[in-house]
């Protein structure tokens, strides 16, 4: 998303003052990293893990529970294990 909440932008393409969200990218070292406009395929890859994630939210309890089972006791396709 390109929007005022995420960036500042200037007059005549000249970027504006860091808003609160810059300013806490900036503070923890995050790199922002934006996709095409009106391009879905350039997020497939996250797009599918937040569906998978929220498909399997109603098992666990926690988040945390989630995560460790995507990343840890879920069958992994690509891997054959």
């Amino acid at each position: 998303d390109h929007g005022t909440q995420f960036f500042s932008n200037g007059k005549n393409g000249i970027p504006g003052d860091k808003n609160k969200f810059q300013e806490y990218l900036d503070n923890n070292n995050i790199k922002h990293i934006v996709g095409r406009i009106d391009h879905p395929q350039t997020n497939g890859k996250l797009e599918r893990l937040n569906y998978t994630i929220k498909r399997l939210r109603p098992y666990f309890s926690t988040w945390d529970e989630v995560v460790y089972y995507y990343n840890y006791k879920r069958r992994h396709m690509s891997l054959s294990i």
